[in-house]
């Protein structure tokens, strides 16, 4: 009798980091429940779409996973428990969720959901966060708010423009659009976490700079994988992310090659904007012949190299030092 090829086993160190997503994804699931139920129904139902909460026990790993994970190892960091993050995780993960309102913030019909969910976050920071920390707490958010929407708004002006000759978006300008937006959330998710937990200015500081750096990383690693990434794990089409039409980071990079493979992945855009399906298994061939997923995979790991060195000198425990590591690791490997 034929034996069944056994799937390959998780890493030790993956099984250990998705276990600590899970667990700082369930820390967080009371509170953010208890603030979503405030809402009307419809509001409500709403609200749970952009969340996108997975279902418990469901498989870890999203983008959206790592800003808890962020603020609660922040928080131990400093010294601090884990049930002290809480109150900025829950509040980042409303803003987030505002942002992720249908039709996007400022307009259609999720307008009343979007900025239910936006006061909702102020609200857990009034009423949960500890009073000496409170007003620094609400500052935070709000600065990470104003970065964050102005890194969607010129998402959004992406989407429009060409991928090559006058009004291309250039690397540059995706990796600010990246800092401002995924960026500024992991930012004020490490920042609110150590903040809440009694860490120093200092510290708050440079976790809120690793924070940022970790966000470019998993941006782009979210990229690689809207390209390369397991169907299985990604609930979409390999090659989704080229499909939906989107500027990400290896495309670019790809394009500013000089190369031959540069030059018909070019002509491939140019002809048809956003790949025909058919097309995208050899548009993913020429980005990957150009260097962009190479390329893309160098500037993850930079960017979590410079979060690595922001924590130095910094007093860390070797158990949060290990975590965090390999948090980072797990966030760009996970793209393959």
């Amino acid at each position: 009798m034929a034996v069944p090829a056994r799937t390959p086993a998780r890493p030790v160190t993956a099984r250990r980091t998705e276990e600590l997503l899970r667990r700082c994804r369930e820390l967080i699931r009371p509170e953010l429940e208890s603030a979503v139920a405030q809402l009307p129904g419809p509001s409500r139902e709403t609200a749970g779409h952009a969340l996108g909460r997975p279902a418990p026990g469901g498989p870890p790993g999203t983008g959206r996973d790592f800003c808890p994970a962020l603020a609660v190892l922040a928080a131990e960091a400093v010294g601090g428990s884990a049930g002290q993050a809480v109150p900025g995780a829950v509040a980042v993960e409303l803003v987030h969720a505002f942002t992720l309102a249908p039709g996007g913030p400022g307009t259609g019909p999720a307008v009343p959901t979007g900025d239910a969910l936006l006061a909702l976050a102020l609200n857990v920071l009034v009423r949960h966060a500890r009073r000496d920390r409170r007003e620094d707490a609400m500052g935070l958010l709000c600065q990470a708010l104003s970065a964050l929407l102005r890194g969607q708004a010129r998402d959004l002006a992406f989407a429009a423009r060409p991928w090559r000759g006058a009004g291309a978006v250039t690397p540059e300008e995706y990796r600010a659009a990246a800092r401002d937006s995924t960026g500024a959330l992991s930012g004020c998710a490490a920042a609110l976490g150590a903040l809440l937990a009694g860490g120093d200015e200092r510290c708050v500081a440079r976790l809120a700079t690793a924070g940022r750096q970790f966000g470019l990383a998993l941006r782009i690693s979210d990229d690689l994988l809207g390209l390369w990434g397991d169907p299985a794990r990604t609930g979409g089409p390999a090659g989704g992310g080229l499909s939906r039409g989107g500027k990400s980071l290896p495309v670019l990079l790809a394009l500013a090659a000089a190369s031959p493979a540069a030059v018909r992945l070019a002509a491939l855009l140019d002809d048809a904007g956003t790949p025909e399906p058919e097309a995208v298994p050899r548009a993913l061939r020429l980005i990957e012949e150009a260097g962009g997923r190479a390329r893309a995979t160098a500037e993850a790991r930079a960017a979590l190299a410079r979060a690595g060195r922001a924590l130095d000198g910094l007093p860390l425990r070797p158990r949060i030092r290990r975590e965090l590591a390999a948090l980072a690791d797990y966030a760009v490997a996970r793209a393959g």
